[in-house]
């Protein structure tokens, strides 16, 4: 996992950033823009993507290189959110109370992105797995956003038919 940045911010406002400063500038033009109003929300910039997890008006962002399985990233976040002091206005008011709590927290992260790393396996059957498993979490994600933008679960079985008649066309059927 290529862990970039890091930040917890207050409707726009960051507070506590840490990690690789070169995103600091695309993260900031893009707290701004964050909808508050969802708990979980992905932003695509370019070859990164910034996952934000919102609570009690705060955000924690944590850019990621885009391959990233959006189930790990925020699984991460999940581990941030939780290392982080309760939410008050108190402990907020001043960036610096953070800093010390967000340094040792991006040693976890940085601890977990090794044991990340070392643990998962390269020969193909592991990397094959990978692939699929984002594959299906990137499927499960756009049908949630599909019926939850209105479509008819119907309608969009119709269209998944559709499309696999056309693969099998210009591919050929398919081996399981």
């Amino acid at each position: 996992m290529s862990f970039h940045y890091c930040v917890v911010g207050k409707v726009g406002e960051p507070l506590v950033s840490v990690g690789n400063k070169s995103y600091e500038q695309r993260v900031l033009l893009l707290l701004p823009k964050i909808n508050i109003n969802k708990a979980r929300v992905d932003y695509d910039d370019d070859k990164v993507t910034h996952h934000v997890l919102n609570q009690d008006g705060y955000s924690i962002v944590c850019t990621t290189d885009s391959n990233v399985d959006k189930l790990r990233a925020y699984t991460l976040l999940e581990q941030i959110k939780e290392k982080l002091p309760p939410f008050s206005e108190t402990q907020y008011a001043s960036t610096w109370t953070l800093q010390p709590e967000m340094e040792s927290l991006m040693q976890i992260v940085c601890i977990l992105k090794d044991e990340y790393d070392a643990g998962r396996g390269q020969d193909a059957l592991s990397v094959l797995g990978r692939d699929v498993d984002e594959t299906q979490s990137v499927m499960v994600e756009n049908t949630t956003k599909a019926i939850e933008s209105g479509i008819n679960l119907q309608d969009l079985m119709v269209e998944a038919d559709q499309l696999e008649a056309t693969y099998e066309k210009m591919i050929g059927p398919r081996v399981m």
